[in-house]
């Protein structure tokens, strides 16, 4: 896997991560 493929993976894992935790948040806030 070179640095440029690699580099794209991480992009598409972060914005999965930012997208649950957002989720996770708004889901929490309907909770309350």
């Amino acid at each position: 896997m070179d640095m440029n493929a690699r580099n794209q993976y991480l992009k598409v894992l972060q914005r999965k991560y930012f997208m649950a935790k957002s989720r996770r948040e708004k889901s929490l806030i309907l909770d309350e």
